[in-house]
């Protein structure tokens, strides 16, 4: 899958352009979906933040994403690894994991032949800029499937 395919699927326009990276910090589920959509039509490094964050967690995103800071090594916009998720691990400390439109697609395809499914359909209670909410999105809108967004407290509340 090409990242133009990628960003067809989502709904998002592609045309010509010059990269630019996006930042997405929103946990309202249509506006990140568009946003989200839109970086990766974009075609530079999409990175994925927490709108809960405190200070330190947001100085150490910002650090990450800083474009004077990053190596030419860790360069995300490049063609592997430009979508970018926040992860924390056992150290407490923020990190990036990288992806592209091809792990996203391999992870779609071994839930989908998991679970002998087509199409897969969700309703998404966790936050999109978590990656199981994310990935929950992300597998419908790739197999043609239909993701309804939901908050987990009107879950709960029945």
């Amino acid at each position: 899958m090409e990242r133009v395919d990628l960003a067809r699927l989502l709904g998002a326009s592609t045309g010509p352009g010059r990269p630019r990276d996006v930042t997405i910090s929103t946990a309202e589920p249509a506006e990140f979906m568009a946003q989200f959509a839109a970086g990766v039509a974009a075609g530079g490094a999409v990175f994925v933040a927490d709108p809960r964050w405190g200070a330190s967690e947001q100085s150490q995103f910002s650090a990450l994403i800083d474009p004077e800071l990053r190596t030419q090594n860790s360069e995300p916009g490049g063609s592997a690894g430009w979508l970018c998720l926040p992860t924390g691990g056992s150290s407490g400390a923020v990190r990036l994991a990288r992806h592209d439109q091809d792990t996203v697609a391999a992870a779609v395809q071994g839930c989908r032949r998991h679970f002998e499914v087509e199409r897969v359909n969700a309703v998404g209670v966790l936050p999109l800029h978590h990656v199981s909410g994310l990935m929950a999105w992300l597998r419908c809108a790739l197999t043609g499937g239909r993701y309804q967004p939901w908050a987990w407290a009107d879950l709960e509340a029945g």
